[in-house]
């Protein structure tokens, strides 16, 4: 009957659930107690029936009701059970009374009378006689933990749920495992669970047992999609409205889900003007598993901006304000605008959107505030529709001008103030700008930041004098502790070593927090070209005053490999290969090599590079090469080796100086062959030493988006050093990226070098200045633009070099790392610097890809040629893995 009740109370409160075969909770636990079995001198035998009275009296204190049990030695225990369970007990309490001496042990054990019986030995307790009163106290609040446990969850389970996520289900359920059973929890529960919407019914069990209630959620699946229709869709097609929505096959219908997915598609519709449309889901069961959803569609009719008006302006005209909106009015398709032609390729020329409006009122409100109009109100704007077209009035209240009056900032660290107002832009007689201000604010910031207030808060006090039409600034810096790093903790990295990142960091623990010093250190971090993610999150520490660094990055794969395989007539079959790893070992260190095997010849290319020299500052490098290349007009064929030693000035600048030994020989040569070629075959030793600057403040290795890269660098041949050769080099490159919209990269590069004889030695013919190829001019094979021998039309090099080269780089697939590029490429190879001139240059264009792949950076790009000579490609494509030798 009380099952019943409990049931009914549930449908009534909550309808929408077929809940049955709920087993209700007992009336409140009940227990026989029986009188402890005695075992001591006949004296204290009466303490057994005292210890019996006092536990049923402090379990009644604890709402459990003990019935007493008289002497039943002569009973089977099966018998005693039975008789107990008869009066609703769900226990049965026996034990034993061991007295000796003055000393006693009480022990107990408790049999479930349940399905299952199970019987628990409790706890033996000694003490003496004198403890009595304690010691029964004790072993009753353990008894009654005992006794209440089947008043408690012992298992949540579900059944019946086939996609549904079982911890999902369970973790709408208001009772837990080990809470007491409560019947409201569960009715919630079902209430919680109904909202997943993913049921059709939910039934509830519940289960005694020796260790509590075992609760299981009886659940019926919805149907899960098998098709999505889309019907009166004429405008949008099927795929586009499949891209809105977030269902997909095999989905559980879920009504709330439906509607919104309802609501995304008419939000499509209205993106692209079509006002008034109307989305009605539905779905039909097709199987008892299996349902089709069907959005139909209303389609609205197409409404575009006809006409927008500002009212009150009278310091900028409506077309300087209409450029700040991204909200445009319906233009002409021949009408020369970038904008227009973007919105007309996306469709959303003149198109309504409430958000993009709500922005523009920002973007002139900022406008009026950033050229001092300080007062200035931008109205919220009218919109009327009139048949086809919208009209919009946007109303603005100008207010005065007001220029910068006295500015000051209000602090108690620094005694000097001079150094702070030198650092902002809002300068008194200027007129107000609001996002001068603003970035003030960040500077200043910025500088107590870097003083170790890392909870540094600055806020402007403006106070108006409206007759003169000023306004006195006053910064008040609020500094809060002085903050230092008691951890830095670095995680993700599972091959480069913690001291590599460590050394990178411009912040150090038990140092003050530095906000310059964190993105300087993020910087540096992303020069080294390790890792594809890095996030630097300071923490509150354990005190107000200290803060935790977490550095977590996410590791790319820095080492490149390739292996070929090649046919020549002298020496038959050669196999070749090429790896390079930028991390080795994960030390940071650089090694790459890269070898040919033939019968006859083997050749190898071996560099190492030691940024950090026996954890010291200085970087150390060499390189060992038996190699040979061809040219058009020759080959060279050289062996040697190269030291290289470089120490960081500042952490931009570094300084590099090296020695390199070089013997070379040439052959292939023409009987016919330039004068200039010619007289490098008696040129083989060359000793040089080198000496060079390099500035990198780019934020990337590979793909950077701002920051310099220079360097110049001066080589000398020759005359006390001895060999062959004798020259002065002297080269240098600029390069420079910044983000020029959005994720588009501008980047430019210019080259230049020059090289002239020294004394003792000769020029050789392949250290004079070759362009062409993918790092000078694209267009051009490498070495073919050069100045030529009139003689033999050989190409013979040039004195003199310069080079630009300008790129447009953006995302093409951002998560694989592929990107696009657009250049425009121009330079030329002089005999002598005296010859140079604007009027000789050469032009390419082009386009390529850029793409971080599982085996290194890959380029391919392809240019064309704008002033072809005879002789010349049209065009050539570049191809480039990894990095080059």
């Amino acid at each position: 009957m009380n099952k019943i009740l409990f049931l009914c109370i549930l449908y009534l409160i909550f309808p929408l659930s077929k809940i049955c075969d709920a087993k209700v909770i007992s009336p409140p636990i009940k227990a026989c107690i029986l009188e402890p079995e005695y075992i001591g001198p006949l004296d204290f035998k009466g303490l057994s029936k005292d210890i019996r009275d006092s536990i049923i009296r402090k379990l009644a204190g604890k709402g459990i009701e003990a019935i007493p049990i008289e002497d039943s030695s002569k009973s089977d225990e099966s018998d005693v059970a039975k008789a107990c369970a008869n009066q609703g007990a769900q226990f049965l309490v026996a034990g034993s009374l061991i007295v000796m001496g003055k000393a006693m042990s009480i022990n107990l054990d408790a049999m479930w009378l349940g399905p299952g019986k199970k019987k628990k030995q409790l706890l033996s307790k000694e003490g003496t006689i004198a403890d009595q009163s304690p010691l029964v106290t004790h072993l009753v609040d353990i008894l009654a933990d005992e006794l209440t446990q089947p008043l408690k969850v012992a298992k949540l389970r579900v059944v019946g749920n086939r996609r549904a996520d079982t911890d999902a289900i369970l973790q709408k359920s208001l009772i837990k495992e080990d809470d007491m059973y409560d019947p409201v929890k569960i009715r919630d529960s079902i209430k919680q669970i109904f909202k997943m919407g993913f049921f059709d019914d939910i039934r509830v069990d519940v289960e005694d047992s020796p260790d509590g209630k075992i609760i299981t959620y009886i659940v019926r699946e919805k149907p899960s999609i098998r098709k999505i229709i889309f019907k009166g869709n004429k405008v949008i097609k099927d795929d586009k409205l499949k891209e809105a929505i977030d269902l997909k096959r095999y989905d559980i219908i879920n009504d709330k889900k439906l509607v919104e997915n309802a609501q995304k598609i008419e939000a499509l519709y209205a993106e692209k003007g079509y006002l008034g449309t109307k989305v009605t889901p539905s779905y039909v069961q097709v199987s008892q598993e299996a349902a089709d959803v069907t959005f139909d569609i209303f389609e609205g009719e197409k409404v575009l901006i006809k006409e927008i008006k500002i009212v009150g302006n009278k310091a900028f005209s409506d077309d300087e304000l209409k450029a700040l909106m991204e909200t445009k009015e319906k233009q002409p398709i021949w009408k020369p605008s970038i904008s227009n032609w973007l919105s007309l390729l996306k469709g959303d020329a003149a198109v309504l959107k409430w958000d993009a409006l709500d922005r523009d009122r920002g973007r002139i409100s900022a406008y009026y505030h950033n050229q001092g109009y300080i007062d200035a109100r931008v109205g919220k704007p009218k919109v009327e529709r009139r048949g086809k077209w919208i009209y919009i009035t946007i109303p603005v209240e100008e207010g005065e001008v007001y220029k910068i009056g006295k500015v000051d900032v209000a602090q108690d660290y620094f005694k000097d103030k001079t150094l702070l107002l030198s650092k902002i832009q809002t300068k008194p007689g200027e007129k107000f700008n609001q996002e001068t201000l603003r970035q003030d604010i960040i500077k200043l910031n910025d500088i107590f930041a870097d003083e170790g207030f890392a909870y540094a808060d600055t806020t402007p006090d403006i106070k108006k004098h409206r007759d003169k039409k000023i306004v006195d600034i006053t910064f008040r810096v609020a500094t809060g502790p002085k903050v230092h790093f008691e951890r830095i903790e670095i995680v993700g990295n599972t091959r480069t070593r913690d001291k590599v990142i460590r050394r990178e960091l411009r912040v150090n623990e038990l140092e003050p927090f530095s906000a310059s010093g964190l993105r300087k250190s993020r910087q540096r971090l992303g020069r080294l070209g390790y890792f594809e993610d890095i996030n630097l999150t300071p923490e509150r520490g354990s005190s107000d005053d200290t803060m935790r660094l977490r550095v977590k990055v996410k590791e790319r794969p820095t080492g490149t490999f390739s292996i070929g395989a090649g046919y020549s007539s002298v020496d038959k079959l050669i196999l070749m290969g090429e790896i390079s790893q930028r991390n080795f070992l994960g030390k940071g260190q650089t090694l790459s090599f890269k070898g040919l095997l033939g019968s006859t010849t083997n050749r190898y290319s071996l560099s190492f590079v030691e940024p950090y020299l026996r954890d010291t500052r200085l970087s150390f490098g060499f390189d060992l090469y038996n190699w040979n290349r061809q040219y058009d007009d020759y080959t060279k064929d050289s062996s040697g080796g190269a030291v290289r030693l470089g120490y960081p000035l500042s952490d931009n600048l570094n300084i590099y100086w090296g020695l390199r030994i070089d013997n070379t020989t040439l052959s292939d040569l023409s009987v016919f062959s330039s004068q200039i070629i010619r007289e490098s075959l008696d040129i083989h030793t060359t000793r040089a030493i080198s000496l060079g600057l390099r500035y990198d403040t780019r934020n990337d290795y590979y793909l950077p988006t701002i920051g310099w890269n220079n360097s110049i660098n001066t080589e000398y041949a020759g005359g006390v050093l001895g060999g062959d050769s004798a020259y002065i080099k002297v080269e240098g490159t600029l390069s420079y990226y910044h983000q020029l919209w959005k994720s588009l990269v501008g980047h430019i590069r210019v080259g230049s070098g020059y090289i002239t004889q020294g004394t003792g030695g000769k020029l050789p013919v392949y250290e004079r200045f070759f362009l062409g190829g993918i790092d000078s001019i694209r267009g051009y094979k490498y070495g073919r633009v050069s100045p030529i021998d009139p003689a033999t039309g050989e190409r013979v090099g040039g004195e003199f070099m310069a080079y630009a080269q300008t790129e447009g780089i953006f995302p093409l697939i951002r998560d694989m790392g592929l990107h696009g590029v657009v250049f425009f490429d121009t330079g030329n190879v002089w005999e002598n610097f005296s010859n140079a001139g604007f009027g000789d240059v050469r032009y390419s264009v082009g386009f390529g890809v850029r793409w971080l792949s599982p085996m290194g950076p890959l380029r391919i790009e392809w240019g064309y040629n704008l002033n072809t000579k005879v002789g010349e490609e049209k065009s050539n494509w570049e191809f480039r893995m990894g990095g080059s030798f």
